[in-house]
C-alpha cells in the first residue's frame, strides 16, 4: 500500500520498537591518519594498520578486526595492532587476547609515540575502571596536540557515552575543522542534533557525511536512521537498501530495515529482512533470534491477541530476565488487557531490580542514554497499567516522566516517545483535557507527520481506553 494511506498509517500507530542493533565499540581506536604515527619496522605491518582503521572509521568492525590480527602477525611487537586487537577481542577469533593485555600492561610506554603511550596508558586505567585517570590523560594529551583529529575522536566520542552532547557537539566542530575529511565527526554532529530535536541540521551533517563518503554503507544508514524518525518512509526504505548494496553484511541497515516495515505494518517485508541478515550474517544468531521475537509480538500485539501473547511466557523469547524491550513491554501490556495485574506488577518491579542491579555494577561508568531508555520503559509501563486501570491522573504523570527521559537520538528511542506521547494524548483526552492533549498532539506532528495522519484515522486511540 503507497505510503500516507489510511490503512498503512493506522496499521503503524499499533507499534513501538526498539531494536538496538549497533555497530561499533570500544575505545574509539579511529584514524585514516597514514602518517609516521605508530611504532613498527615494519611497512607491511603499518598498511594493515591503516586499513584496520579506515575499515573502523567506515564502522565496517569485523574487517577491521581481521586487518589488525593481520597486522600483529606482521609484527608480533606492534602495540597499536595490539590496542587494536584488544579493543575488536568480539570479534578477533582465535586470538589470545589474555596474552595480548598482558603485553599491554607491561609494555615499556617510553619507546612508544605520544598518541601510542597515550592509547595505552588509557587503557590500562579504562580496564581498571577508573573513568576519571582516563578522562585525565585524554585532557593533557589535548593540552599538548590540540588538533590531534585521533583524540579529539576519542574525547567527542567519551562525550556522547557521558551524555555531554553540547561537549560532543563542540569537539566534533573542531575535529571536522582540523579535519575536514574525517567523515565519522560529520555522523557524530547529526546524531547529536538529531537527539536535540534539531533535524534539519541533523540532515545537513548526514547529507555531507553521504556526500564525503558516498561509498560507505554508514552515511546511508544514518540517513534511513533520521527518515524513519521524521516519516519518510520511503526514503528511509530507500537509503538502507543502498547502504545494503554497497555492504550486503552492514547488521544495522537490516535492523532499520526491519524497523520501518514494522512501523508500516508490513511483517512479512520485516521478516524478509531478518531472513536476509540470516543470510548474510549467520553467526549473528542471537540478533536474528531477537529481530524474530520482536515481530512476532509486534504482530500479536496489532492484533490484540493477548492470549497468545501470554502463552508465549517461557519461550524462547521470553525467558526472563533476558528480554528484549519490545518482549517485555507487550507482554505486559497483554497481561494487564487480560486481567492479569499482579503479572504486570511483577514484570515491573523485574525491570526495576534489573535497572538497580545494573546501576550498582557500572556505577559512574553507566551508559547515560542506555539507562534512561529503560527507565522510561518502566515508566511507560506503569501508565499504561495505570491508565487501563482507570487511574488516568496517575498515568499522566508516569507518562510525562517517561517522555521527559526520553528523545530522538536513534530511530529506535525515537519512535518511543512519540509513541509514548500518543498514549499520553489519549489519556489526556480521556480526561477532558482537550488543549493539552492537542498541544502535545501538534508537538509530534512537527516530528512524524505520518504517524499523526495514522493516530487521527484510528479516533485518536492507542490502548483503546475510551
Amino acid at each position: 500500500m503507497p505510503e500516507g494511506s489510511g490503512g498503512e498509517m493506522r496499521r503503524a500507530v499499533l507499534i513501538v520498537v526498539v531494536l538496538a542493533v549497533v555497530a561499533g565499540a570500544g575505545f574509539g581506536l579511529l584514524a585514516v591518519n597514514r602518517g609516521p604515527q605508530w611504532t613498527t619496522s615494519s611497512p607491511e605491518a603499518l598498511a594493515e594498520l591503516d586499513m584496520a582503521l579506515e575499515a573502523r572509521m567506515k564502522l565496517y568492525v569485523p574487517d577491521a578486526a581481521a586487518h589488525a590480527r593481520r597486522a600483529l602477525e606482521l609484527d608480533p611487537d606492534f602495540v597499536a595492532a595490539k590496542l587494536q586487537v584488544w579493543d575488536l577481542r568480539h570479534y578477533a577469533g582465535d586470538v589470545d587476547t589474555d596474552a595480548i593485555w598482558n603485553d599491554l600492561e607491561t609494555v615499556d610506554v617510553s619507546r612508544l609515540t605520544p598518541r601510542e603511550r597515550l592509547l595505552v596508558l588509557r587503557a590500562r586505567a579504562m580496564k581498571k575502571e577508573q573513568d576519571d585517570e582516563a578522562g585525565r590523560l585524554v585532557e593533557e594529551y589535548l593540552e599538548a596536540h590540540p588538533d590531534d583529529p585521533f583524540v579529539l575522536d576519542i574525547k567527542a566520542r567519551m562525550a556522547w557515552t557521558a551524555g555531554e552532547m553540547e561537549l560532543a557537539e563542540q569537539v566534533c566542530k573542531h575535529l571536522v575543522d582540523v579535519s575536514p575529511n574525517w567523515v565519522y565527526g560529520y555522523n557524530l554532529l547529526g546524531y547529536v542534533t538529531m537527539s536535540q530535536s534539531r533535524f534539519a541540521e541533523a540532515e545537513e551533517y548526514f547529507t555531507s557525511y553521504r556526500f564525503i563518503a558516498p561509498d560507505q554503507a554508514n552515511p546511508h544508514d544514518s540517513l534511513g536512521e533520521l527518515y524513519i524518525v521524521l516519516g519518510r518512509y520511503d526514503d528511509a526504505v530507500a537509503s538502507l537498501e543502498e547502504a545494503i548494496r554497497i555492504k550486503p553484511d552492514f547488521l544495522n541497515s537490516y535492523g532499520h530495515l526491519a524497523l520501518v516495515h514494522l512501523i508500516r505494518g508490513d511483517f512479512d517485508a520485516a521478516r524478509d529482512a531478518a531472513v536476509r541478515l540470516a543470510k548474510v550474517s549467520p553467526e549473528s544468531a542471537q540478533m536474528i533470534t531477537t529481530l524474530d521475537c520482536v515481530i512476532k509480538y509486534l504482530e500479536l500485539e496489532r492484533e490484540h491477541r493477548w492470549k497468545a501473547i501470554n502463552d508465549l511466557d517461557g519461550s524462547d523469547c521470553c525467558q526472563w530476565p533476558d528480554v528484549d524491550g519490545n518482549v517485555m513491554r507487550i507482554t505486559h501490556r497483554a497481561a494487564v488487557a487480560s486481567g492479569h495485574v499482579d503479572r504486570a506488577l511483577a514484570i515491573e518491579d523485574l525491570l526495576r531490580t534489573l535497572i538497580d542491579e545494573k546501576t550498582a555494577e557500572a556505577g559512574a561508568k553507566i551508559d547515560k542514554s542506555a539507562d534512561a531508555f529503560a527507565r522510561a520503559l518502566l515508566e511507560h509501563m506503569a501508565g499504561v497499567r495505570l491508565a487501563l486501570g482507570g487511574k488516568l491522573d496517575q498515568a499522566v504523570a508516569s507518562l510525562e516522566q517517561a517522555d521527559d527521559r526520553l528523545n530522538y537520538i536513534s530511530a529506535d528511542q525515537a519512535f518511543f516517545k512519540l509513541w509514548n506521547r500518543l498514549v499520553l494524548v489519549e489519556v489526556l483526552r480521556g480526561l477532558g483535557h482537550e488543549v493539552d492533549a492537542h498541544q502535545l498532539l501538534d508537538k509530534v506532528r512537527v516530528v512524524n507527520p505520518a504517524l499523526v495522519q495514522g493516530f487521527e484515522d484510528t479516533d485518536m486511540k492507542v490502548l483503546g481506553i475510551r
